[in-house]
């Protein structure tokens, strides 16, 4: 993908994209390519058992595999290659040759060294930017970053340095599948409903059961008091509700595309989903502080009662495919 001027960029920032969800959303519909497709593995879920007694729950679940960078292979074409080398002198020169050659970088560094964050050199965590260009004077590389703003941000090279630099290169490329809505359908049924014990609708049956039997926020937010909302629980419960809420916009835009109507009714009832997930995300950080009251049987609650409304739209989608 070539470079654009900056006035030139169609920012988007929803609340349930992640950081670089985010920045694909703003490079695709800039470059005019359907971006919702790249949600279409996003419905899932997985929970993990413990390998020691006292592991919290937080570091054990997750929306299951996270397949955005294969679709956007698959789907639109757009393929990238991440580059694991450590030495990062050698990451430069590779984003400095794509610069040259007039390609995009995602980049992938240690959160604390992107100054315009509000976790700027407080916090150490993955993020990602895209490079677009470096300041002629300076030479300070010029950093899209859609999560935080709409701006052009200087990040030094020493700071790509500091924090530890990794390079994604994007190439437009044809797509590997036709896009047949009943087939991507299909696909997405068959993940929240694979059934080998800690996956999908049955995870979450499980999720509900350790809640209600061994539960407790305070040890799952330990070291995380001041920035709850970076606890592995509530990230977590967090990314499954956003996944939710994007699987939603990839039904939205098919059965927009296609004409199928049912697709944007189902669209609808998963966006409801999502929103559930994340209040029992925001029901979690209530408990961490109010002593008053046992969120626990809520919670759980909740929680088997998403499973089953999750699996009745795969049921409802799995009938629309097959036609009955």
């Amino acid at each position: 993908m070539r470079m654009r001027a900056m006035k030139q960029f169609d920012f988007i920032r929803k609340e349930q994209y992640n950081c670089i969800e985010n920045i694909w959303a703003t490079l695709l519909k800039t470059q005019g390519i359907a971006y919702p497709l790249m949600f279409a593995e996003n419905w899932g879920f997985t929970i993990f058992p413990p390998e020691k007694t006292d592991d919290i729950i937080g570091f054990r679940i997750g929306g299951g595999q996270y397949r955005v960078m294969e679709c956007l292979s698959t789907y639109l074409g757009v393929v990238t290659k991440y580059y694991e080398e450590e030495n990062t002198a050698t990451q430069l020169a590779l984003l400095d040759q794509e610069l040259e050659a007039g390609h995009f970088v995602m980049i992938e560094a240690d959160s604390y060294y992107f100054p315009w964050k509000f976790v700027g050199e407080r916090h150490d965590f993955i993020h990602y930017g895209l490079i677009v260009g470096r300041d002629a004077q300076s030479g300070d590389y010029q950093c899209l970053d859609p999560f935080e703003n709409s701006d052009l941000n200087k990040l030094t090279r020493e700071n790509l340095i500091k924090g530890k630099l990794h390079c994604m290169t994007i190439r437009n490329e044809e797509p590997q599948e036709e896009v047949v809505w009943q087939k991507i359908v299909e696909k997405a049924v068959g993940i929240i409903l694979l059934d080998d014990g800690i996956s999908g609708i049955k995870g979450i049956k499980k999720l509900a059961l350790e809640i209600k039997s061994g539960f407790c926020i305070a040890e799952e937010i330990r070291g995380f008091e001041e920035m709850i909302w970076l606890a592995p629980i509530i990230f977590r419960i967090s990314d499954i509700g956003s996944r939710r809420l994007n699987f939603a916009e990839c039904l939205r835009y098919l059965g927009e595309n296609y004409g199928v109507e049912a697709l944007y009714t189902y669209s609808k009832a998963l966006e409801k989903l999502g929103g559930k997930w994340r209040r029992v995300r925001r029901i979690m950080v209530t408990s961490a502080t109010d002593k008053q009251k046992d969120y626990i049987p809520m919670l759980s609650q909740i929680i088997s009662q998403l499973a089953d409304d999750e699996e009745q739209v795969a049921i409802g989608l799995s009938k629309l495919v097959s036609g009955l």
